[in-house]
């Protein structure tokens, strides 16, 4: 035998569990500390000084020690040599252990081909690409958080360190990305879950429209270009299993929505280029909202392509500009939720946040024409009424009179857009979130102790205003719940309709698991199950603000009960506002009628009341 086949036959037959000396039940800390005791054993550092021969000896213990460790650190690898292992007791060596090979992961974009290419020189300071990584960085951070990687896996390290021991930083397999901020416990993401990744301002790599990594000391202009060059790899590689569609799909949202936060860069730029020190840090703010509307770009791409055609022949461009429409209802509603101390306290100064907000449009508009070489067919009178509708709170003064509450009127226009509702509900959360950051910042930065001071006392008196004279108490609506209660229905012995509280436990968690995101349990006021077998994952939900329902392999539709004033139920038909809504062929056609009546008297109570 040779002495390549037989080193590979030694590496073949490997036990993992004696090479590190653990139990074949080891749990995972266990296997972690023989890991590092064995590599500490091992490393070829400890036998620098040593002759060739035992210098090659460490190495290959060293390779054999990382090859245990991969295996058993992943649960599915473990399984597969433990099965193994069990069904050659009998023989008399272990079974084989299959070579991890770097990007396996089911769905692993194939991103080395593209990172590496010899053109793409990687030449800012602590930014290393295969195979010029120093050998000592690429330990350090493998040691620090990416204990399961093998070195000559990793294609990109950042280095975030001072001193360059590379302990904090970034690093990019075949398969995951990596990193480790000061303080901060290890993070991992598998590429195939990566939809959309950019960078941000104050040094921050944004990942699916969340900050996923923070620098120190790399550059701005360093982490633009790999975060550019990542994105690139991402869209143009191709997994080996991928589907088509779902590959195409990929490369277009992550394109598109590159191409739109590019935009948003320029039109940044060129606000604060514009405004300076007066742009009332709603920089940042918009800097932090804008990627959570490039996250949903797939979803807008797919109404803009169902038009009967582009409006201009681009239906990129059209699907930026209903970006930039979905953008600035949000961002405005989100001003609407100041509170209305802080409005008091500053007066008319208020209003510089429509004006510095308004600056920023007008430079993503220009920004826009540029990128396609034709001017935005935006309706300017549609763009004016953004922050009429939005940017005041419900109820206020200069406010546009709305007939809904403007939570429930942007859940509306959104789901209009072709953005989900559990999508919207979180979009509207980040942009809530993002905007209270902003204001505690702000009026950190721009105040003094006195305004301050005033603030606060502006906000108290508004939170402890005196209490009204009595007055005679307004007519008590019912709710929907109350006015459901008492319906009895026909269909013995196979019930399909449902009013809380006889809804069948398990009926309701079968809806709830197929159709009733972001729902709570107590919140179904009543149920229709349109399944033939009882599981109720299609039918009906009814909640005391929305009805839902879902068909079989459709997805679910919402409606909120603030936007109808009729529905109706005809055989096995449902219909709001005299449109199909839903089609029931399970439940009794009785039954149906009845409470989709006690539902429309509902209705034409409320708007008796209004």
């Amino acid at each position: 035998m040779q002495e390549g086949e037989k080193e590979q036959g030694t590496q073949e037959h490997m036990d993992p569990y004696e090479v590190l000396g653990i139990r074949p039940n080891a749990g995972r800390d266990e296997i972690e500390l023989a890991y590092k005791g064995r590599r500490s054993q091992y490393h070829p550092d400890r036998y620098a000084q040593s002759d060739a021969e035992t210098q090659a000896w460490a190495t290959s213990k060293m390779q054999e020690v990382n090859q245990a460790y991969r295996v058993l650190n992943e649960s599915q690898t473990r399984a597969d040599f433990d099965q193994r292992a069990t069904s050659a007791r009998s023989g008399s060596r272990p079974p084989p252990v299959p070579e991890p090979q770097p990007s396996a992961e089911v769905g692993a974009p194939d991103v080395a081909s593209i990172l590496l290419k010899p053109e793409w020189e990687w030449f800012h300071d602590n930014v290393y690409a295969r195979p010029k990584i120093p050998r000592k960085k690429l330990e350090g951070a493998i040691s620090s958080y990416a204990l399961s990687v093998s070195p000559r896996d990793v294609l990109v390290l950042l280095d975030d360190t001072l001193f360059g021991g590379a302990k904090e930083g970034l690093l990019v397999t075949g398969d995951a990305i990596y990193c480790k901020q000061k303080f901060d416990a290890p993070r991992r993401m598998l590429l195939r879950d990566i939809r959309l990744v950019v960078s941000g301002s104050g040094s921050r790599i944004m990942i699916n429209g969340s900050e996923f990594f923070k620098f120190a000391v790399i550059d701005q202009v360093a982490i633009n270009l790999f975060a550019s060059r990542l994105a690139t790899a991402l869209t143009s590689s191709s997994p080996p299993d991928d589907r088509a569609s779902g590959k195409a799909n990929r490369a277009n949202a992550n394109s598109g929505a590159e191409r739109l936060l590019a935009i948003h860069r320029r039109a940044l730029h060129a606000m604060r280029s514009d405004l300076g020190e007066e742009a009332l840090l709603i920089d940042r703010l918009i800097d932090r909202q804008m990627p959570c509307i490039a996250e949903q770009y797939l979803e807008l791409k797919r109404v803009v392509e169902n038009f009967p055609a582009p409006k201009r022949g681009s239906v990129e461009m059209d699907v930026i500009e209903i970006s930039l429409t979905a953008f600035l209802m949000l961002h405005y509603y989100g001003f609407s939720k100041i509170p209305e101390g802080l409005k008091e306290s500053v007066g008319d100064s208020f209003t510089r946040l429509h004006k510095v907000s308004e600056v920023y449009k007008e430079e993503f508009l220009a920004a826009t024409s540029l990128e396609f070489g034709r001017e935005c067919g935006f309706d300017e009178e549609s763009l004016q009424m953004m922050p009429a509708v939005f940017f005041h709170s419900d109820g206020a003064a200069g406010g546009f009179d709305l007939k809904i509450p403007r939570k429930d009127a942007l859940l509306l226009v959104l789901s209009q857009m072709g953005i989900s509702e559990q999508s919207a509900r979180r979009i509207i959360r980040q942009f809530e979130g993002h905007t209270e950051t902003w204001l505690e910042a702000l009026c950190a930065s721009e105040m003094d102790s006195g305004e301050r001071a005033e603030y606060e006392r502006a906000r108290t008196r508004h939170t402890t205003k005196p209490e009204p004279p009595p007055q005679k108490p307004p007519m008590r609506r019912a709710t929907l719940r109350e006015a459901l209660q008492g319906l009895r229905f026909n269909a013995e012995p196979f019930e399909r309709v449902f009013v809380a509280p006889n809804i069948p436990l398990k009926k309701l968690n079968g809806a709830l698991d197929s159709y009733g995101e972001g729902l709570e349990p107590k919140e179904v006021i009543a149920l229709i199950d349109n399944t033939l077998f009882g599981g109720a994952a299609d039918g009906v939900l009814i909640t005391e603000s929305e009805i839902r329902t879902k068909a079989p392999f459709e997805p679910s539709n919402t409606r909120l009960w603030s936007t109808v004033s009729e529905v109706a139920a005809d055989g096995k038909y449902v219909y709001i506002e005299g449109r199909r809504f839903a089609e029931l062929n399970m439940p009794d056609q009785r039954d149906v009628r009845q409470l989709f009546g006690a539902l429309n008297r509902h209705l034409q109570g409320v708007a008796d009341q209004r």
